[in-house]
């Protein structure tokens, strides 16, 4: 069953604890990424075509291509190459799905995960699919209200404008 997703709009983005974001975008709230020029705009930009597109496969690609993108954008941002693992590209994808606003139609999102059982001959499908489900399992775990409530308390140590 499909039911709403916190957005996290609100939220200081430091409070995700995402690697290789540099400074000056840690103390913008999700909602302002996606009108900022910050290294992860062209994985974001992808995200967003999610919102036209019907075919699930075609969904689950996007997320795996958005995958190999912020690799790239990681890339830009750091002196030396890197290895790049889960751990490394899970919440950038995370928070570029959170600034994409795709979690304001959680259907979306819930639609991808449902692929692996449809169409298990497409390993690409399947791994576009299984990081909705982790980004929809990790959202579920988060405290909208306690990170909102933090991100307050930051802005207003800083003299941030929201």
């Amino acid at each position: 069953s499909c039911f709403g997703l916190p957005t996290f709009c609100n939220v200081r983005v430091s409070l995700f604890q995402t690697p290789y974001i540099p400074e000056e975008y840690q103390v913008l709230h999700i909602g302002q990424l996606i009108n900022s020029d910050w290294p992860y705009k062209p994985v974001v930009d992808d995200l967003t075509s999610l919102f036209f597109l019907i075919n699930p496969m075609e969904m689950a690609k996007v997320l795996f291509d958005a995958m190999g993108k912020a690799g790239s954008c990681i890339n830009k941002v750091v002196d030396k190459p890197i290895e790049i693992d889960f751990d490394t590209i899970f919440p950038l994808i995370l928070l570029c799905i959170l600034a994409s606003g795709i979690l304001f139609e959680p259907r979306i999102l819930y639609y991808v995960a449902t692929i692996p059982q449809a169409y298990k001959e497409d390993s690409i499908c399947q791994l576009g699919s299984s990081y909705a489900e982790a980004v929809i399992t990790h959202i579920l775990g988060l405290d909208e209200k306690e990170l909102l409530i933090e991100t307050e308390r930051l802005d207003s140590i800083e003299n941030v404008p929201t």
